[in-house]
């Protein structure tokens, strides 16, 4: 059912205390389509086909998130922007960035477009061991939408969080998905661009 939030087991941890002065960050962002990358892996000895497409932030991205923050965002594509129908699917908008020794656990909502093959929304959203905007969708029809806008909370953070870059990203399973798959597909698609700039660089020293 679309809005099932998903959620994933968080691991053991001492987590920040939100601060007092928690801050409110407002981003937005567009996306050109043909830029989207596409994907497969294994998990837990399931297939699953995933895209995944960075955006291009209209202002400088804050540094730095930290427990307590509130992130509003909205997005523009110069095409929609389509999940194809495969198998039941995840979708999120995911704040991407330095994981190692951060737990983030996130809640808000997201509203698409003009969205085709679901509702405008808004959805309940979250994500308990990535900082993203994550649903579910248990249709396993075509969806495609022109933009999305929302916001997300972050309910919890071991550590101060520095944001790299922001990216959309969907994956489809036959049957249900994992939501523990999700931390595993964008670190995938992380080291396959850090491949792609090594090669260029390469080339260019050449």
């Amino acid at each position: 059912m679309f809005g099932r939030v998903a959620s994933a087991a968080l691991l053991a941890a001492t987590v920040l205390a939100a601060p007092a002065s928690a801050a409110t960050y407002t981003l937005s962002f567009t996306g050109t389509v043909a830029n989207t990358q596409f994907s497969s892996f294994t998990f837990n000895g399931r297939l699953y086909e995933a895209g995944r497409l960075i955006l291009d932030p209209s202002d400088t991205l804050p540094a730095t998130f930290e427990a307590g923050d509130r992130i509003e965002f909205s997005v523009s594509f110069d095409q929609p922007f389509e999940v194809p129908g495969s198998g039941e699917q995840f979708i999120g908008l995911n704040f991407e960035g330095e994981t190692d020794g951060v737990l983030p656990s996130t809640s808000g909502e997201l509203s698409f477009s003009d969205p085709v093959g679901v509702g405008p929304g808004p959805f309940n959203v979250g994500c308990g061991n990535c900082l993203s905007a994550l649903l579910f969708n248990g249709s396993s029809g075509t969806v495609s939408f022109t933009g999305l806008s929302g916001f997300i909370d972050i309910d919890a953070l071991t550590e101060p969080y520095e944001l790299n870059q922001v990216s959309i990203s969907f994956q489809n399973s036959n049957p249900v998905p994992e939501p523990a798959s999700w931390a595993l597909l964008i670190a995938g698609f992380g080291l396959v661009g850090a491949a792609s700039r090594a090669r260029r660089t390469g080339l260019a020293a050449a």
